[in-house]
């Protein structure tokens, strides 16, 4: 898979001037809340074999919505662009389309066990995201985790992201703290399926605020009264 600093602007710019957008296979059954997101598959040199692009929808404030929403999680991108576990990104072009290289693997499943090797790899990923300055902010949903064939875990979607300012921002800190925290109890969730039974090496990660508490009772309830 080509990275991002090895694939030619220029015949990336020309392929998507003349790209038929809905030549592309859709990714999701129904089109994300910020917009379509097709698998393609250039023939050309200079290109990747596939990749993924996210074309904004909507007219008018969705729209505006839709493309500020891909303008900012290409800012992530670039923020991530030295830290393994996400896709690489190709750029943000003519304020219409994201461009991502395609990673092979299938979405984490509800109650997968994960083997060791796995676990740490994505902690991993979340602290080096969080030093960058990103924080997910919706890593307990199964299909923003992607696990590859060799078992590696990439982050997915990065549409919901918060990032750090630079300087004195308060408000800012805390909100990313607090989406940080969510991150990483996230992480807790998924390796341990649950809450319980967390090894006192890993109680440092769970931090659980009172409104996922709330969250998580009040879908303990709707699932016991269907």
């Amino acid at each position: 898979m080509l990275k991002a600093d090895q694939t030619d602007e220029t015949s990336l710019k020309d392929y998507l001037n003349s790209l038929d957008f809905e030549s592309g296979q859709p990714v999701t059954e129904r089109p994300h809340h910020q917009g379509e997101v097709r698998l393609f598959a250039p023939k050309h040199p200079k290109l990747p074999s596939r990749l993924i692009i996210k074309r904004p929808l909507g007219q008018g404030l969705r729209g505006w919505l839709a493309r500020y929403a891909l303008r900012r999680e290409y800012h992530a991108y670039q923020r991530l662009s030295s830290i393994e576990g996400f896709a690489p990104c190709f750029g943000f072009f003519f304020e219409r389309y994201l461009v991502l290289g395609y990673v092979e693997g299938k979405a984490l499943q509800p109650n997968q066990r994960l083997s060791q090797e796995s676990t740490d790899g994505l902690r991993l990923s979340i602290l080096q995201m969080h030093e960058a300055g990103v924080a997910h902010g919706d890593l307990k949903r199964h299909d923003n985790l992607l696990v590859a064939p060799n078992g590696k875990i990439f982050i997915l979607d990065l549409g919901t992201t918060w990032l750090k300012r630079a300087g004195f921002h308060p408000i800012n800190h805390c909100l990313f703290a607090f989406f940080a925290r969510t991150d990483l109890n996230a992480w807790i969730k998924h390796k341990y399926l649950g809450y319980e039974n967390v090894t006192a090496a890993d109680q440092p990660f769970l931090k659980r605020s009172w409104i996922e508490r709330a969250l998580t009772y009040w879908r303990s309830r709707r699932r016991s009264n269907p």
